[in-house]
């Protein structure tokens, strides 16, 4: 059975995540025996709900379940999408179908488009610049644009009060964790081989775009 966790980051910021643990293969190609999570990111702030992402369409119920265990989904205003791979926005149909079509859909000038074309969607759209600052309530979120990885429309969320990095997939990996935190060194040691093969058949195809979108 597929975990479902919710946890506390910081403050009004809460991590959704999902243990696929039935997957055997990533996009259809690399062998991944070690499962994965999917993860996406709530923000409460004063009059608002920012959701950062959701889950692959499989798991679309238990994802609406989870937003059920913090805020009323008709709640949410605003849905960063940092990629539209089907594992980020899967549950992005259900997930605006169920609140109404009310919140606004902030992202790459692409993931409109790709939102049209992948969903038959037509929503409410934000398109945000590289390094462009917004203001909800009194939380900055600053989006950096980061193509090529991996796909062209990948952004990052820097929620400047918190000085937290939201990085969606970029510096991702197989597997899935025993601990929400990496905070200690068993955890980075058990996790790093699966960043490496992530990197190594995924993001490694883009090697040209890796530095220079860290720098």
């Amino acid at each position: 059975m597929s975990k479902v966790i919710v946890d506390k980051v910081i403050d009004n910021l809460y991590e959704l995540r999902v243990n696929d643990n039935k997957v055997k293969y990533f996009e259809s190609l690399w062998y991944i025996p070690e499962g994965i999570t999917y993860n996406a990111y709530l923000l409460l702030t004063e009059n608002n709900v920012v959701l950062f992402d959701t889950w692959k369409y499989t798991y679309a119920d238990k994802f609406v379940e989870a937003i059920g265990k913090l805020i009323d989904i008709k709640d949410i205003t605003h849905i960063v999408v940092h990629h539209m791979e089907p594992d980020h926005s899967g549950s992005l149909p259900k997930v605006l179908e169920l609140n109404g079509y009310k919140a606004k859909i902030i992202g790459h000038t692409l993931v409109k488009r790709m939102i049209e074309s992948f969903y038959g969607i037509e929503p409410k759209f934000k398109e945000i610049k590289d390094g462009e600052t917004i203001t909800i309530d009194s939380i900055k979120l600053r989006f950096i644009h980061t193509p090529w990885l991996h796909w062209p429309e990948t952004i990052m969320s820097y929620i400047v009060n918190y000085e937290v990095l939201l990085s969606g997939d970029v510096f991702g990996g197989f597997s899935i964790p025993k601990s929400i935190f990496d905070d200690n060194d068993k955890v980075i040691l058990s996790y790093l081989p699966y960043v490496r093969k992530y990197v190594a058949t995924i993001i490694g195809h883009y090697k040209e775009h890796i530095t220079k979108n860290i720098n």
